[in-house]
């Protein structure tokens, strides 16, 4: 299978509270790029649909709450589904943009954090040429033997990936398919680095290991 000839989803997982961050921090804007968080992980996200041969065979999802859809500018070229359970963890955010995978027959789905929005598009480009050699694989970056973002999903695990609960949900799937796992080795921290606190949106605070 070749990522040229085959659809796929970006998944932005935006429906976080930052409770730690004191606010919504996915709506906090970077000093250095006056871009807010979540902007610029979009960012991020519409790097591989803008180099797509057809824009219908890539698209970019936002996976929100009701409070950070608000926030998303309804001229960016993506698509926002609200998840109503967004308490209930990082899962239930998965399984609304796995759901949609699967309704729309896709070969696979990316999956970004929409707090990480430092992440390198050397790292990004990465992983899509990994998942291009691969396309069976699960995909995902590794900084210092961390596991990064984003992470690539074959739409052959998508079964499984309906069954994860909780906010580590993503961790119990990953552990019995790691024969599946192809690591993709980087030099870049912000693979690994969230944004928590205000703190952090600078970038140029080194990830905790």
């Amino acid at each position: 299978m070749d990522l040229k000839n085959s659809s796929f989803l970006s998944i932005v997982l935006a429906a976080g509270e930052g409770k730690r961050f004191g606010g919504n921090k996915l709506a906090a804007v970077l000093p250095d790029t006056g871009r807010t968080v979540l902007e610029q992980v979009i960012d991020k996200a519409l790097l591989r649909q803008r180099r797509a041969d057809s824009l219908d065979s890539w698209r970019v999802l936002v996976v929100s709450n009701p409070i950070n859809a608000r926030t998303i500018d309804a001229s960016r070229e993506v698509e926002v589904f609200v998840n109503e359970r967004y308490r209930e963890g990082l899962s239930e955010s998965v399984k609304v943009g796995i759901r949609e995978a699967i309704r729309r027959k896709v070969s696979g789905v990316f999956l970004f954090l929409g707090d990480m929005p430092f992440i390198s598009e050397t790292t990004v480009e990465s992983v899509y040429q990994k998942a291009n050699q691969e396309p069976e694989a699960i995909i995902r970056p590794r900084y210092q033997n961390t596991p990064g973002f984003p992470l690539y999903f074959p739409a052959r695990f998508f079964d499984q990936g309906m069954a994860i609960t909780g906010d580590r949900g993503l961790q119990t799937v990953l552990g019995p398919l790691s024969q599946s796992l192809r690591w993709v080795e980087t030099e870049d921290p912000f693979c690994v680095k969230d944004i928590d606190l205000p703190s952090d949106l600078s970038g140029q605070k080194a990830p905790l290991l």
